[in-house]
């Protein structure tokens, strides 16, 4: 049958959304992971959400501001701890019902005990943390397709320990990261990637403290990735 959608890592397809769940803590956020899942979603049309995981490992305040640099952007972010009592779980059951959602993130940062939780069951295997590398092992080996009710599906996904980029020109990378759109109206060359310091709008919203400086970053890293990758 025709697909609406479909990814290479993770390996699924025809999804409604994609939840990105990562750790606040064992193991520390890793946001250029974050930011290759919002540059895949965004490349496929599909709605993606963070989930900022294990808040109970983490300050309030450290983890506000991890979630703020997304929200402000646009994106929807929820905050769980399968400790304390099961912390956003009912956020996350609402943007279930009609949907197909898949779960994915590195392993270790709770994603199966989280769709455990969402299940009422103990369905996933979960594992510990190594504390050698400050990484999960891999629990989840393979995709799983389970009904959550009539309708509604989550997927579960393999843990990365690396991701690659999609297959695009470079120039593209831009229009991925959605907070750039109304700042790159004041570049003053239309065909400008927003990768130097002159006449750049973007370059100066990072400056100015409208643009996070990470995230900015890590677009300068991704391009210049797939710019190694086109020349190679």
């Amino acid at each position: 049958y025709d697909r609406k959608n479909s990814f290479i890592r993770p390996a699924v397809a025809n999804i409604d959304q994609l939840i990105i769940v990562v750790a606040c803590n064992n193991p520390k956020p890793d946001f250029g992971f974050v930011d290759k899942m919002l540059v895949i979603a965004e490349c496929k049309d599909v709605e993606a959400v963070i989930c900022f995981n294990k808040t109970d490992l983490e300050d309030d305040e450290v983890i506000e501001g991890y979630a703020s640099v997304y929200r402000n952007i646009g994106y929807r972010v929820i905050k769980t701890s399968n400790i304390t009592q099961g912390e956003g779980l009912d956020q996350i059951k609402a943007l279930l019902p009609g949907k197909t959602t898949a779960f994915t993130g590195f392993s270790g940062v709770g994603k199966s005990t989280l769709l455990n939780n969402l299940l009422g069951t103990s369905y996933m295997e979960t594992g510990e943390v190594s504390k050698k590398i400050g990484r999960g092992r891999h629990t989840t080996r393979h995709v799983e397709l389970m009904e959550y009710e009539p309708g509604s599906y989550v997927v579960d996904t393999p843990g990365f320990s690396t991701l690659d980029l999609p297959d695009m020109e470079p120039e593209e990378l831009k229009d991925y990261f959605i907070e750039f759109g109304k700042y790159a109206e004041n570049c003053r060359f239309a065909d400008c990637v927003h990768t130097g310091t002159k006449f750049c709008g973007v370059y100066d919203a990072v400056q100015e403290g409208h643009i996070d400086s990470v995230r900015y970053d890590n677009y300068k890293a991704f391009y210049q990735m797939l710019k190694d990758k086109k020349e190679w």
